[in-house]
């Protein structure tokens, strides 16, 4: 295949299982920042420049490449000025006509700061021209993409697509948009419209009601794409799901709190800002400061206010310091700096001050970035004093944390003083008879910057900061912080630099546990979503190792102990780093795990472990088999009872967890704990509910004059059974009593409230025969012995088969219905009085209408009409207009009928209790 290379585009020819020539596109090599000619004379660059933690993923992504396997990576690179940066790379095989690899092709993008998918819209831009090329590269994008002609019939859909909607068991290509998604709305049609027509159209947010009914948020974005001769073939979607993210949007909200105690835990003033700026939170040291100042120019710091707006107003002598503020922030949002440290002075009430600020961004959605102000006026105090009279405060120098310096412009100390050898490691004679060792500290991976920032100086002749790290005896490495000015002659010739250094690990320390907290609690929060919102302990338990092993970033896994064997005999869940979860998944396999071998002789506890050799043989066995490094273990309890564990374990033996990672553990285990007690209280309390439920149910219904057919069907899925129920009461002198009822709320209370309903009932109805009589009865009682939020909705029928009389009363229940076959009608039985249970002052008064042999009474509680689907209920009309489009033979056949109609709309749904109860004259 001949393709005209794109500006950041490549393609490779392959011949046995080699790529042997390589034509690199423009932006690609400036990108990687070396020559085109030089990276497609050495193939071998596009590795060696790979940072060393990403090579391994990408040379086996190459090398899937070659065997036809296409893949979508994000990993580092060092260009040949040192400067490292994030790439998307995305690439696929080209088959020849026997189906082997001949060509290969691929596209690479700077990422910055900005999310993977933001890459999609770049890349189809570059491969618009080449119909084929697009088709390849939408069908292996790692986003939702899916490519139509103009009558939008489908041509292509990337593996996402198919995933996020379930298609992977529909062949779609050559089949309508609309055929697939009926629901798609009118207003989305004229936008695919508009688009064929030449326009692109995006969203950052929509909203996509569903079939069944439930709303799925959308990001999408549409663009033509054309064919060679410059006509418009069809459009390309790109869609991504965000309905999770809206989720944790709430989760993050309820962690707030939290992470307002933390961030006024700093001493330093910080705060939040938003992807436009927006300051979104402060902590109580940047409160205080402002209400000290009480400076009206201050007011713009408060919450709610454009940050940056505020440097973009700044006017007067230091406008000069918010300017470069405006511009390290503005790199930070757009991901151009993964950092950002300034140092400025800023006028107050009574004095100008100096300040330190730090910027690093946030990670994940929705962006953003936190700051940190360090008020150093002091130290920039002593800095001056120190520089005007060098030797009248050497003492005080030698005894502060800090390094005050005067350098040549060869870089060599001219004088130094303070605290050299703990911030350094070499005492002042070493560093002054070998000169050489004063930047011999200077972390090997910074060196260059700073060399960067000192010719910087130089050409502006302005003072300036920097942090750096410095590398100290016994693998220390500490961070610092250097401000510096340089002096120059009459002339404008540097003479020598003064400067200070001052240790700074802490602050850089505290601000990234802030960072990996906040990720702590937002993944706590989204396990308590989980919890909060299923018994389904399977999902809660691959859920909660999925996130657990992302955010402790190690392997994670929940074992389950078998009460009978006191052993885990069931394969545990487990999610993290692959390479080690196969080793340890084989290592079980010969080992029966038990809870000496995890606890060891001490007993059951909250464990970190950072030698597994000291528990017992079979964990040192373990531990040497699968090459981990340290653990941690957490016992989870259902009831008070001990019932399995969660643990991590590191890949590397130097890599350990320490108290945030317990701390970690702790709370999911608490989690999952009072998840697993509340599951196993709803499982018995529903068990006893159904019992209790079912024992009300009618055992015999022969009733010789009574053609008689009925159902109960308590609620599916994790409802708790309600309080529906019917009773056939024989009179034994051919009258036949007919309830149906519906007692309010759900599990064992309802339970036992139906039964008191049921058998009060009984008595009353055996003392009177007059419905009215008996229905006021049984309202007076459950007014007096039951809950205030207790009620009852009932019909009562009293049936006199030999004068073909029904005597009724309806107490707010659904109404029932007289099928009249000889007339082709239907009565309604409508309620005459209030649910039962809510006045004790009311009179129920008796109705009476007519049944005759070819009649059927047919009773049924709401269980039965509010079977939903789509937002509709089946309802009452649907009801009626079967009953009376019937032709039943019995009366099992018309609840047959009826039933059958209920399962089929509801697609087996049941939210709810069912009952039905239908009874007519035997002929």
């Amino acid at each position: 295949m001949e393709v005209g290379i794109l500006s950041s585009l490549y393609e490779a020819r392959v011949e046995s299982g080699r790529i042997i020539q390589l034509k690199v596109g423009e932006k690609i090599a400036e990108l990687l920042g070396y020559p085109a000619q030089t990276i497609e004379s050495d193939i071998s660059i596009l590795l060696d420049i790979v940072h060393p933690n990403d090579r391994n993923r990408v040379s086996n992504a190459f090398a899937q490449l070659i065997q036809g396997q296409s893949f979508f990576l994000q990993y580092r690179i060092f260009r040949e000025d040192g400067q490292m940066l994030w790439v998307h790379h995305s690439a696929a095989p080209v088959l020849d006509t026997q189906g082997q690899v001949a060509q290969v092709v691929g596209l690479i993008f700077g990422a910055s700061a900005k999310p993977a998918l933001e890459f999609m819209p770049q890349a189809l831009n570059e491969l618009s021209s080449s119909e084929s090329l697009l088709r390849q590269f939408v069908e292996n994008m790692p986003a939702a993409v899916a490519m139509f002609d103009n009558d939008m019939r489908y041509l292509v859909a990337s593996k996402r697509w198919l995933t996020d909607y379930s298609l992977g068991d529909i062949d779609i290509i050559g089949r309508s948009h609309y055929e697939i998604f009926p629901e798609t709305p009118e207003g989305w049609k004229e936008v695919h419209q508009r688009v064929l027509a030449g326009e692109i159209i995006r969203s950052d947010e929509d909203c996509f009601t569903r079939l069944d009914g439930k709303p799925e948020w959308i990001r999408w974005e549409l663009r033509p794409w054309r064919g060679e001769s410059g006509h418009i073939g069809g459009l390309i979607m790109y869609n991504e799901i965000i309905t999770e993210r809206k989720l944790a949007e709430q989760a993050l909200r309820r962690s707030e709190q939290l992470l307002r105690i933390i961030q006024n835990s700093m001493p330093a003033e910080i705060a939040v800002l938003d992807k436009d700026g927006v300051i979104i939170a402060v902590n109580e040291a940047w409160e205080k400061f402002d209400r000290e100042n009480g400076d009206p120019r201050l007011e713009h710091n408060g919450i709610g206010i454009n940050y940056l707006d505020a440097c973009r107003n700044a006017t007067g002598e230091y406008s000069d310091g918010a300017a470069e503020a405006l511009d390290g922030l503005l790199k930070i949002l757009n991901g151009e700096l993964s950092e950002f440290q300034l140092e400025y002075e800023c006028p107050t009430l009574s004095r100008i001050c100096w300040f330190s600020m730090r910027a690093a961004p946030l990670l994940g959605e929705p962006g953003g970035l936190v700051m940190s102000h360090f008020d150093m006026t002091d130290r920039m105090l002593v800095q001056e004093a120190l520089l005007a009279s060098e030797e009248k405060y050497r003492t005080l120098v030698e005894n502060m944390d800090a390094i005050v310096f005067r350098m040549d412009p060869q870089l060599m100390p001219i004088t130094i003083a303070g605290n050299i050898e703990k911030m350094t490691g070499k005492t002042i004679a070493e560093i002054l008879a070998q000169p050489e060792k004063w930047f011999g500290s200077v972390y090997a991976a910074d060196l260059k910057r700073v060399l960067a920032f000192l010719n910087e100086m130089n050409a502006n002749h302005k003072s300036n900061a920097i942090e750096y790290r410095v590398h100290l005896p016994h693998n220390e490495i500490r961070w610092m912080r250097a401000h510096v000015k340089p002096h120059f002659s009459a002339e404008g010739d540097l003479l020598y630099y003064d400067g200070v250094i001052v240790d700074t690990t802490e602050i850089v320390e505290a601000v990234e546990r802030m960072q990996q907290h906040t990720t702590r609690l937002a993944t706590l929060a989204e396990i308590s979503q989980y919890v909060a919102s299923s018994f389904d302990i399977d999902a809660i338990t691959r859920a909660t190792v999925e996130l657990t092993s992302k955010a402790a970033d190690c392997l994670c896994f929940i074992s389950y102990i078998d009460p009978a064997t006191h052993s885990f005999d069931a394969p545990p869940v487990i999610a993290g780093d692959k390479e080690l979860a196969n080793r340890l998944y084989q290592a079980l396999e010969h080992t029966k795990l038990s809870i000496d071998a995890i606890f060891g002789k001490r007993g059951i506890r909250p464990m970190l472990n950072m030698n597994p050799a000291r528990i017992s043989a079979v964990a040192k066995q373990i531990s040497r088999e699968i090459g981990s490094g340290s653990n941690v273990w957490m016992p989870l309890y259902s009831e008070g009872a001990f019932c399995g564990v969660i643990s991590g374990l590191r890949k590397s033996k130097g890599d350990k967890f320490d108290g945030e990672d317990l701390w970690l553990f702790s709370e999911i285990a608490s989690l999952l704990s009072t998840t697993l007690t509340n599951s196993a209280l709803y499982r018995r309390q529903a068990r006893i509910a159904e019992t209790l439920q079912r024992s009300l149910v009618p055992m015999s219904l022969d009733v010789g004059i009574l053609d008689i057919a009925t159902c109960y069907f308590p609620a599916v899925g994790e409802a708790e059974v309600g309080g529906d129920f019917f009773d056939i009461i024989d009179f034994g002198d051919g009258r036949i009593g007919v309830v149906v009822g519906d007692v309010s709320g759900k599990g064992i209370e309802a339970a036992i409230h139906t039964a008191e309903a049921k058998y009060m009932l009984r008595g009353y109805a055996l003392q009177n025969s007059d419905p009215g009589f008996v229905i006021t009865a049984l309202n007076r009682a459950l007014c007096a012995f039951t809950g205030e939020f207790t009620f009852v909705t009932l019909a009562y029928f009293l049936i006199n088969i030999p004068a073909h009389q029904v005597i009724y009363v309806n107490a707010g229940h659904e109404p029932p219905l007289i099928l009249c076959r000889d007339k082709r009608a239907i009565e309604e039985i409508f309620p005459i009085g209030p649910v039962l249970g809510i006045r004790e002052e009311f009179n129920y008064v008796s109705n009476f209408t007519e049944l005759y042999s070819d009649d059927l009474l047919f009773c049924y509680t709401d269980g039965v009409t509010d079977v939903p689907l789509d937002g509709e209920r089946f309802g009452y009309d649907r009801l009626v207009a079967r009953v009376r489009e019937s032709q039943p033979n019995d009366a099992q056949h018309l609840l047959d009928l009826v039933l059958g109609d209920v399962r089929e709309f509801g697609q087996g749904r049941q939210p709810d209790d069912q009952v039905i109860v239908v009874v007519g004259p035997k002929a």
